[in-house]
């Protein structure tokens, strides 16, 4: 799945809907989408998501209870480019 432009948690959890292919609509009543996402994760799939890195800690946060309340059925994979500031300190 694609990171959306400025992410939020609503978006992160309209692009979670829409990377599952999920039928029906969108609700946006977030405690609604979420069960039918989650329900959705607790089938064997596999979700990527592309250019983690310009997730902020709450999508970051959002993404991490869908893990943890969803059957060990799926697998994530979370990708992106790793960049570090001119001032942070270099690994050894």
């Amino acid at each position: 799945m694609s990171v959306p432009v400025r992410p939020s948690v609503a978006g992160m959890r309209r692009a979670v809907f829409d990377a599952l292919a999920l039928p029906g609509r969108f609700s946006h009543i977030s405690a609604l989408a979420d069960t039918v996402v989650t329900g959705a994760l607790g089938e064997a799939r596999v979700l990527v998501v592309d250019e983690a890195q310009r997730l902020p800690v709450p999508c970051v946060q959002y993404l991490q209870t869908l893990w943890t309340t969803l059957a060990r059925g799926s697998r994530w994979c979370v990708a992106g480019s790793c960049r570090r500031s001119g001032n942070s300190p270099r690994s050894a």
